[in-house]
This record gives C-alpha cells, structure tokens and sequence, in this order.
C-alpha cells in the first residue's frame, strides 16, 4: 500500500456522560500542523496521548485552554473529550486515540504559537465505583453488565466472560475495572473509550493481518525482557488486542503470530514538509506458542 499524502483530523469537544455533545466541537484538521505521541495498550498507563498544534487561531486556543488543576468533570458531569484520527488521502482516516482532555495551554516557540494538549483515556474508571448485591443464581455476565452501567462515559468493547452461576448471594464494592479482573481472571482494559475483557489467549479482529518489508516494516524485529517490538511506517489501522502475523527476512527467528499489547505512534503530520511518523508495536513473546488464538468478535 502506498503510504502518503498524511492527513488528520482532531475534533475535541463537551460532552455528557453519556457521550451527547454540549456545544459545537472544535475541529482541526490539514493544513494546521501537528506532531504528537500517542500510547495505548493493555494496560492502563499507557492510555495517552500528547499533542502540539501549530498556530491555531485566537478563538480556538482560547477555547481549547484547560487547566490541569481543573481536570475531570464539572458539577454537571461534563467532559471535554478529544479524538484523533489520522491516515493517508489514498486509504483514509482511522482513530487512533479518543480521550479525556488532561490540560491544555499555549506557549511561544520561535516564530510559532504551539497549543499542548494532553489527553488520557483512564480519566473516567476513577468514577466506577460497584456497590451491588447479587442473589442465587446470578452470573458473571451479571456483574459484567452491573460494572458496565458504572461506567457511563465508556461503551461496550469486546468481552469473553467466563460461565459461572453464584450457588449464594454475595456482595461486591470496589473499582468496577478491579471487581471485573478479579471475577474473570482476564485482562480488563479501555481502549478508544471502549471497555474489553481479553484472556491472554483472546484477540480482537484487526485491519492489518501481517507486517512485512512491503506493508511498512522498519529494521527488524527486537525482543527484549519478554518483548518483542517491530517499528512501522506510520499505521493507524492496527488496534489493541490484535492478531498480527510477523515476516522478517532480516530476523526470521521472530517471524510469527502475535498479540498486541501496546501501540505507539509518534511523529508529525504537516503538509509543508513530510517529516517522520512511525508505529512502535508491541508483543508478549510466548503467547504466540500456543496457537490458536480465540477472535472476539462480539460480547458474549
């Protein structure tokens, strides 16, 4: 696939807990400049994303300012909410980040008024607080649905819940992301605002079934404590939880079936100059020797 001519669009606007919009959004878009770093995984750390935008107009920056000691909702359970999407004018846009916007401010570089924002995607776990009984004969899928309901500025993703009926009543208060992993002994995650519910031998359906020379792979793979990380010219289709098939003639030792973990994009998109924008992928080697991976496709 021919990877060029790089476009974006970030749209960051108010919103209700239940994801309705309070007022008209801001969208940026080409031929504005950015650079920016975007992280996401599995676990929970890794939900974020920094961005620098170039010389934005008055109105906008003044709208977009958010201070850092005045993070999270309002009285009113209002959000400001960021989403990312980048691509190439030949193959389209994908998301690549959705979030809570952390701070926002502007400061001189040069020549250049550069807007910072920071945005995470965890900001609204904090406010999944369970308090719930189940009766006799209640399930996991039970408590997986109650969790759910505690989390109204996430959606549904997808979610293996194991079969398993309570034989007595029990009751359950804590973190609704921390009940879950504890119940289902699986990974519980956000990723794009979206709540999944992954064993390590459970995928998600991806865009980009194999990495080679011909679809963008940068130098070979690299395995470190545990992990192996392949660099690719920027791909914003691959998502978390992903099957992807590794082909490296220069390091053929790693060449496989794998699950992602994490994702990293970092680079810029300005059409004054192409610049560098590449994808860090990374996999926990070993899963892949077992085979066979489970594709989620829907929550069951």
């Amino acid at each position: 696939m021919a990877k060029k001519n790089r476009i974006y669009r970030l749209t960051v606007g108010l919103q209700d807990a239940k994801g309705n919009p309070i007022d008209k959004a801001i969208i940026i878009t080409n031929p504005i400049g950015i650079s920016f770093n975007v992280t996401r995984g599995i676990y929970a750390q890794r939900q974020q994303l920094d961005i620098d935008i170039y010389n934005l107009n008055d109105s906008n920056r003044r709208a977009l300012f958010r201070d850092v000691f005045k993070n999270g909702a309002n009285e009113a359970n209002n959000f400001l909410i960021c989403v990312l999407e980048a691509g190439y004018e030949d193959s389209g846009m994908s998301v690549v980040f959705a979030g809570f916007v952390w701070s926002c401010y502007t400061k001189k570089n040069g020549v250049n008024a550069v807007t910072h924002i920071q945005a995470n995607t965890n900001l609204g776990e904090q406010y999944a607080a369970m308090n719930v009984t189940l009766k006799e004969g209640q399930t996991l899928t039970d408590i997986y649905e109650a969790a759910m309901r505690t989390c109204p500025y996430y959606t549904t993703g997808k979610a293996s819940i194991p079969d398993y009926t309570f034989i007595r009543p029990v009751s359950i208060a804590d973190n609704a992301f921390r009940i879950l992993s504890t119940y289902t002994g699986k990974d519980v995650f956000v990723d794009l605002m979206k709540v999944y519910v992954l064993g390590q031998q459970e995928a998600v359906e991806g865009y980009v079934p194999k990495i080679d020379f011909e679809t963008g792979l940068l130098g070979a793979p690299e395995r470190q404590n545990g992990v192996l990380s392949v660099n690719v010219i920027f791909e914003p289709r691959i998502v978390v939880g992903q099957i992807i098939e590794i082909k490296s003639s220069v390091a053929p030792e790693f060449n496989g079936q794998y699950k992602v973990f994490g994702i990293t994009h970092q680079g810029e998109i300005n059409d004054a100059g192409g610049g560098r924008l590449t994808t860090r992928l990374d996999m926990q080697v070993g899963t892949q020797i077992y085979g066979g991976f489970n594709v989620i496709s829907q929550y069951k």
